[in-house]
């Protein structure tokens, strides 16, 4: 009997299917993983962007991440929209854990805290920012665009390509966490970079699409998380993840579902 591995994907349900743990698990599946999909939170969103946001239970939350760690024994976790600050404080209690009981595991975290573009919806209090810091170890990939890295470090959001990097390194010493800088709200989108262990590596730059494209965050976090969860160092994973979606939409892989934005064909994903 085949084995594949397994990949916990925790976030928001997106109704639409551009985005969140609908997504995830779709993407994984089709490069080759089981998905198990954990709901934090409920995401009223359409084409057009996110409207609010309803926390899942934690009694519901603690349950199904207990279930998909203990039976589906993933190495890798990838978390997105954590839904209340509960959760995120239970989560600190129980994935910082089981990190540190294997060196090998790790947490990619995408620390989403508006709706689909650098100026929607908010999707996170204040208060989750402290936690999200928490959730930063060694063990720990961040995914953040500009001006989440802004907002993780209390800095004022950066005006170019190399202030966000400069961030994204003080963030990495600070924490430890390595982090996959999200290029597409600065002055050189395209052009991702890797921060960890002290250096800032480049990865290969692709042309700036010219959609306003639903679900790409998501995407590059879980293609990276799945990268991991094969076997693949991470910097090779996070050049991977990056060059895969730049084939994607360059390829066509972009479907119109409602009248606002397109979203990704995740089902055209390839290594």
């Amino acid at each position: 009997m085949q084995k594949r591995p397994s990949l916990l994907i925790a976030g928001g349900l997106d109704p639409l299917g551009g985005a969140g743990i609908t997504a995830d698990a779709t993407l994984a599946s089709v490069l080759g993983l089981a998905p198990l999909p954990v709901a934090l939170a409920l995401v009223e969103q359409d084409s057009h962007g996110v409207r609010r946001l309803w926390p899942i239970a934690l009694e519901h939350v603690a349950g199904s991440f207990r279930a998909a760690l203990e039976d589906g024994r993933p190495a890798v976790v990838k978390v997105g929209v954590i839904g209340s600050t509960e959760a995120a404080e239970w989560m600190i209690g129980t994935i910082l854990p089981w990190l540190r009981s294997d060196p090998a595991r790790r947490l990619v975290l995408d620390p989403v805290l508006r709706g689909g573009t650098a100026h929607g919806a908010p999707l996170a209090p204040e208060a989750m920012l402290p936690l999200l810091r928490a959730l930063a170890t060694p063990q720990t990939i961040l995914t953040p665009n500009a001006a989440e890295l802004a907002k993780l470090s209390a800095a004022v959001s950066p005006r170019t390509h190399a202030e966000a990097v400069e961030l994204a390194l003080s963030l990495h010493r600070e924490t430890g966490a390595a982090v996959l800088m999200k290029s597409g709200h600065t002055d050189c989108p395209g052009q991702d970079a890797w921060v960890a262990d002290g250096a800032v590596t480049m990865l290969p730059a692709h042309p700036r699409w010219s959609l306003d494209l639903h679900g790409t965050g998501c995407f590059l976090a879980t293609a990276l998380a799945c990268g991991i969860a094969r076997g693949r160092p991470p910097l090779q994973a996070a050049a991977e993840a990056s060059a895969m979606l730049a084939r994607l939409v360059a390829g066509g892989g972009v479907a119109q579902v409602g009248e606002g934005r397109p979203q990704l064909l995740h089902a055209m994903a390839r290594w």
